[in-house]
C-alpha cells in the first residue's frame, strides 16, 4: 500500500489543518483544513517552503528553518505562533511540528497540525479527532519512507502492510467519530 492510499484517511479529519513537509521543509501534503485556515488550495501549497506560511518579513526564512532545527532536535515542539496565508492574513494558532525519521534515524521529514488557541476549545470529540489525526499523519509519514525504502528493500514489504492495515482502522475509528460530533 503506498502512502496515496492513506492520504484519505488524514483529508477524513477536515476540520483539522494538517499538512507534511519533507526533510527540506517544503510542503508535500496538505489537508482541507490547511486550505481553510491559509486559503491555498493544495495544489497551490504542494511545493511552498515552509517559511511561505510565516508573516512576510526578512526573518521568515530563518524563524522557519529554527522551527525546524529545534523539532528535529527534541522529536516534537509545540507552541502557539502567528502564520500567514495567501491573503496575508496572519492567525495565531497553537502549532505542533513532529519530527518524521527513516528506520536509521535521519530526518525524513515533518507532520505540521494546527489547532485553535483560543479559550473555547473544541468539543471533546473534535480534540479526539485532532489526535487521531495526528496519528494518522505519523501513518502516512511512515509509509511515505517505507515506500522510498522498498525500492531497495523488498522484505520491508511486509511492514508497509501492517501499516496500511492500521490506517483503514484508524480511517474507520475517524469516520466513527466524526459521526459523532454531527459532522
Amino acid at each position: 500500500m503506498g502512502a496515496d492510499a492513506l492520504w484519505p484517511f488524514i483529508e477524513a479529519a477536515r476540520a483539522v489543518p494538517v499538512y507534511l513537509l519533507d526533510e527540506a521543509g517544503t510542503i508535500i501534503g496538505w489537508t482541507a483544513g490547511a486550505e481553510r485556515i491559509f486559503g491555498y488550495l493544495p495544489a497551490e501549497a504542494r511545493g511552498l517552503p515552509l517559511f511561505r506560511l510565516y508573516p512576510r518579513g526578512p526573518r521568515a526564512e530563518q524563524m522557519a528553518d529554527d522551527d525546524l532545527r529545534a523539532a528535529a532536535a527534541a522529536g516534537c515542539v509545540r507552541g502557539e505562533v502567528e502564520m500567514c496565508g495567501k491573503a496575508d492574513v496572519v492567525v495565531r494558532m497553537e502549532r505542533v511540528i513532529e519530527v518524521i525519521r527513516e528506520p536509521g534515524g535521519n530526518v525524513a521529514g515533518f507532520h505540521v497540525s494546527m489547532f485553535d488557541s483560543r479559550p473555547a476549545q473544541p468539543a471533546a470529540p473534535d480534540r479526539r479527532l485532532h489526535e487521531l489525526n495526528n496519528r494518522l499523519a505519523a501513518i502516512l509519514g511512515s509509509a511515505e519512507v517505507l515506500a522510498r525504502q522498498l525500492k531497495a528493500r523488498p522484505d520491508l514489504a511486509q511492514l508497509c502492510e501492517v501499516i496500511g492495515d492500521s490506517a483503514v482502522s484508524a480511517g474507520e475509528v475517524v469516520r466513527s467519530l466524526a459521526k459523532t460530533a454531527g459532522r
